[in-house]
């Protein structure tokens, strides 16, 4: 479990992750489950995935069950995960992307 309220440039690979509403990520985020309240930049692969109101993504996201509150600022698509991979494990999931 990872909660960021500082800056990450990079590839963000973890079970679950919670972005603060000073949080920011610049790459691709892969995890189970993703609470975004700051803002991400990248494409974003998780099963469950939930954009508070103060959230900003820029990028495609790819779920299994997606939030959005009233507020949140989402420029990408959204891309329902096929049912074999919303059920496989995030490391398998990681796998197959490569």
């Amino acid at each position: 479990d990872l909660h960021l309220d500082g800056a990450v440039n990079g590839d963000v690979d973890v079970e679950r992750l919670t972005i603060g509403p000073t949080g920011s990520v610049v790459g691709a985020i892969r995890a189970d489950s993703v609470e975004i309240r700051g803002q991400v930049s990248g494409a974003v692969t998780a099963r469950q995935v939930r954009l508070s109101a103060t959230a900003r993504v820029d990028g495609d996201i790819s779920h299994a069950e997606l939030a959005i509150e009233a507020g949140a600022h989402f420029e990408g698509r959204s891309l329902t995960l096929p049912e074999a991979q919303a059920t496989e494990p995030v490391a398998l999931l990681s796998a197959a992307a490569e």
